[in-house]
């Protein structure tokens, strides 16, 4: 009897690793003034000084956490280069703790995420049922235990909700009535905006130093150069066609210049071919991959919002049954998903936030191309769409906000 595994297409991949997120390439491409600007906020460190605490903001695929791993880890080395050449007492301990927090919707999530890296496993704090008092002490006690400089990197925090706490005990270093003692820390967020930052209250805003850094889309060029720099590291010299890489760099560039999401089709259009038993890959197992990538990062996306976008987004998606109810005329306007929405919380006892950032919350739904904006130059309002059935949203929201809007609302039958 043959071998499960006797057929399988091997000569596709020389190392699919490389064309996953936790791969850091020897080079960085197009991210030169990124990386000199992170490597002047961290420099303080090299002294043995406090950095400022840098945020790095840009849509999705930009390279802020792949820019992130690649400085930070040069920061370490230096450090340990530079300890052999001095004394035991003058030498410098130094940690980079990576929390990645895309799905924590609030700070109390992101400390207890980022506590439970580092903390031993029969001292890791459970999800919940603790005061935030305590579980910031926890965290920062343990990141007093990682040496004299810990860079603390919170990846894709823009979703959490309430931060205060955590960012006024980084921002106070040292002094009196904060948790650090002697230990410098530093503090990297990576978000699609800073728009996590506008609940900061007067205490945080007035001690926090940050040094923003923005990533912008890539271009048609650029990603390109990335794609074809990762897949002729990926695969092996016969195992994709060059039209292959090509629609994968023409798709991303359309993503608002998204290069991730180009390494994922290239990753999942050979996983397709290798399961196929074909090879090379080839555009159509490139449009494979594509169908698979978009469900995967759409459920990704949705789970990674915020109570209150979650909630939103749910609105959108009961507007839009509603609207395939009636007649071809009916369209969703952003006036009747915020009628929803309100209705929504008020049933579940959650704050509502203003007119203002409900709106920017369906602007980041368009620039995720989750919904699609529609103008209506006749009435001079937009209309809305979702890019994916309703049921599909509903399917995504985190499963306690999905039991919260059954019980409380009719937004989910």
């Amino acid at each position: 009897m043959a071998n499960l595994f006797e057929d399988t297409a091997t000569d596709i991949f020389d190392s699919m690793d490389r064309l996953r997120d936790a791969y850091i390439p020897d080079e960085v491409l197009h991210r030169e003034e990124q990386i000199s600007e992170l490597r002047m906020a961290l420099m303080p460190a090299v002294n043995g000084d406090t950095p400022s605490h840098p945020f790095l903001v840009g849509p999705n695929g930009t390279g802020k956490t792949l820019v992130t791993k690649h400085v930070t880890s040069q920061l370490k080395e230096y450090i340990e280069e530079q300890n052999e050449e001095k004394p035991p007492e003058d030498q410098q301990e130094v940690s980079i703790v990576y929390t990645n927090c895309s799905d924590c919707t609030s700070g109390y999530a992101a400390s207890i995420r980022a506590a439970n890296q580092i903390l031993p496993e029969e001292q890791r704090l459970s999800e919940t049922g603790h005061s935030s008092r305590v579980v910031n002490k926890r965290l920062f006690n343990a990141l007093n235990e990682q040496g004299d400089i810990v860079v603390l990197v919170l990846d894709e925090i823009g979703g959490a909700d309430d931060l205060n706490d955590l960012f006024y005990q980084a921002s106070r270093g040292t002094q009196p009535g904060t948790y650090l003692d002697g230990t410098k820390l530093c503090v990297i967020c990576t978000a699609n905006n800073l728009s996590f930052r506008d609940n900061f209250n007067s205490a945080v805003r007035s001690s926090l130093v940050e040094h923003t850094i923005e990533f912008p889309a890539y271009d048609a060029n650029e990603i390109r150069d990335i794609l074809e720099m990762r897949a002729e590291e990926a695969f092996t010299e016969q195992g994709i066609d060059q039209s292959a890489v090509e629609i994968a760099s023409a798709l991303a560039g359309k993503q608002n210049g998204d290069a991730r999401y180009g390494l994922d089709m290239l990753l999942k259009g050979g996983q397709y071919a290798m399961n196929m038993g074909d090879s090379p890959v080839t555009d159509e197992h490139i449009r494979r991959g594509k169908e698979k990538v978009d469900r995967t990062r759409m459920d990704s996306l949705i789970s990674t919002y915020s109570e209150t976008g979650q909630i939103i987004i749910a609105s959108l998606a009961h507007a839009m049954k509603q609207a395939e109810k009636m007649p071809e005329s009916a369209k969703v306007t952003g006036t009747t998903v915020l009628n929803i929405y309100e209705q929504a919380c008020e049933a579940t006892a959650t704050n509502a936030v203003k007119r203002q950032n409900f709106y920017s919350y369906l602007r980041d739904f368009s620039d995720n191309e989750v919904v699609e904006v529609i103008r209506n130059s006749n009435s001079n309002t937009n209309e809305y769409r979702l890019s994916y059935p309703p049921d599909a949203i509903f399917q995504a929201l985190s499963p306690n906000i999905q039991e919260s809007l059954k019980q409380e609302t009719k937004l989910i039958d």
